[in-house]
């Protein structure tokens, strides 16, 4: 029969036990935080899909994706971006102040591009200047029919007989069949004077009527959202 010597106590819990049940703790304290960071991670999953840093290894990709664009947008989609990771009434204040400078900056982005592809214009050379001639060309056919539809669509009106009205139609039916034939000629040429990079002011300007788009449906959206309840 074991006896306890002086000055020793019995270890009613070994120590290897109290071992256990503190890895137990640990573990389950990483997988909380573990489990926190992955539903983190699912609810901003959108607001960080404009982040440059995240897309820089697959900048090579994005002209053959479609992406690319004349004018830099990345101020605003940043914006965008941490917009969407605001909690409190502070931060979604200055928030949509980021947003209005982003705007603004992405705005005189636009109108310095614009500016830069009219200066372009005027130094052409080889095929890019016999396309530029060939589209002045046909804009002054196509704003030459535009005042004959406007002449005929007035004397339709001003008919004074059936007999003079049914006529005036029939010219003004051709008129405009022959205005939307050169005008997709013109457009045609635009599109081979971009092509040729004399021009690309028909690429901004589909750039800005997309973005002005975007914008007018996010502006929508935002103010049709309910407000943000301060939590500090």
């Amino acid at each position: 029969m074991a006896t306890n010597l002086p000055g020793q106590t019995s270890d009613p819990e070994p120590r290897h036990a109290v071992l256990s049940k503190v890895r137990i703790l640990v573990t389950l304290g990483l997988l909380v935080v573990f489990i926190l960071c992955l539903a983190f991670s699912w609810n901003t999953r959108d607001a960080m899909a404009h982040f440059a840093f995240l897309h820089g290894k697959r900048e090579a990709g994005r002209s053959a994706a479609g992406q690319n664009t004349v004018v830099d947008l990345s101020p605003w989609q940043t914006a965008e971006a941490l917009a969407a990771l605001a909690v409190t009434a502070e931060e979604t204040e200055f928030a949509r102040e980021a947003e209005r400078l982003a705007d603004h900056e992405v705005d005189q982005a636009f109108a310095a591009a614009l500016r830069q592809a009219s200066l372009q214009r005027y130094s052409l050379s080889g095929e890019a200047l016999a396309i530029s001639k060939r589209i002045a060309q046909i804009q002054q056919i196509v704003d030459d029919e535009q005042s004959r539809v406007k002449s005929l669509t007035l004397a339709v009106s001003q008919a004074a007989t059936s007999a003079a009205s049914a006529s005036a139609a029939d010219d003004l039916d051709i008129a405009k069949a022959q205005l939307g034939l050169d005008s997709d000629q013109l457009a045609d040429a635009e599109q081979d004077l971009a092509r040729a990079g004399g021009d690309e002011r028909g690429r901004i300007q589909q750039e800005l009527a997309a973005r002005e788009s975007a914008m007018k449906k996010y502006d929508a959206q935002t103010s049709g959202s309910s407000p943000v309840a301060d939590l500090t």
